[in-house]
């Protein structure tokens, strides 16, 4: 399994594992394990998504008796 990285770190090295594969100068057993890495990576992002999603949404929901103003600036 990949590290865990943060999720700017994941798609970064994400983006690294595309070039790398992209290019067509890696051996085939290399590339496989290349490819399993980033599923791992976006698998791991993925995750992060759907955790931070949820967040906000229970901040939105605890929050809905609020009321936004416009300032005025």
């Amino acid at each position: 399994m990949a590290e865990k990285l943060n999720f700017e770190e994941s798609i970064v090295k994400i983006e690294k594992i595309i070039n790398k594969l992209q290019s067509g100068d890696m051996q085939l057993d290399d590339s496989i394990e290349e490819f399993k890495q980033g599923l791992d990576l976006i698998n791991q992002a993925q995750d992060k998504l759907e955790k931070a999603s949820l967040k906000v949404q229970k901040i939105v929901k605890e929050n809905q008796d609020l009321k936004l103003e416009d300032l005025d600036v």
